[in-house]
């Protein structure tokens, strides 16, 4: 029943709190493009691999817009983009550094707002029906047990029809 209350609670508080949701979101990703980007971390998925993915998917660049990724502390006195920034005809290593390669001019934020909040109308969707499920189940319940009990109390079976 908790559980029931808990999942009800935490919807409708992300219903509610869905533009504060979207503001956090491009201010975190613009975060991560300022202090945590760095070229030199090792591993798999690491951000600099997730931005790289994410521009190279969405043909997008930075958060707002390209010139997000200017004086980061990546390279904090650079004009520079990462190399995933430029067009796919022009890619080549380092073309981001340069100012004549062709480069996405839009940013990341909508794109990847809108491809949370297509999916975030089908977690909706798919939390509310759970919902009725498990509340169909707990009338179903209730009902089997109050049943029970008076089908164990009396010797006799009387239909609540």
């Amino acid at each position: 029943m908790h559980a029931f209350h808990v999942e009800i609670t935490l919807g409708a508080l992300a219903y509610f709190f869905r533009e504060d949701l979207k503001h956090t979101l491009s201010e975190e990703l613009r975060i991560g493009i300022l202090h945590h980007y760095n070229l030199t971390s090792t591993g798999m998925n690491t951000l600099a691999d997730v931005w790289d993915d994410i521009q190279s998917k969405f043909g997008c660049c930075g958060v707002e817009t390209y010139e997000d990724w200017y004086f980061i502390d990546a390279w904090p006195t650079a004009r520079w983009v990462p190399d995933s920034c430029c067009l796919p005809a022009y890619y080549d290593y380092n073309c981001g550094k340069s100012r004549n390669t062709p480069i996405y001019l839009q940013g990341c934020y909508r794109q990847i707002n809108n491809f949370f909040m297509k999916r975030l109308d089908l977690i909706g969707f798919i939390g509310i029906k759970i919902a009725v499920v498990q509340l169909y189940g707990l009338i179903s319940s209730s009902l089997l047990l109050c049943t029970m009990k008076h089908r164990k109390l009396s010797n006799t079976y009387k239909s609540y029809s």
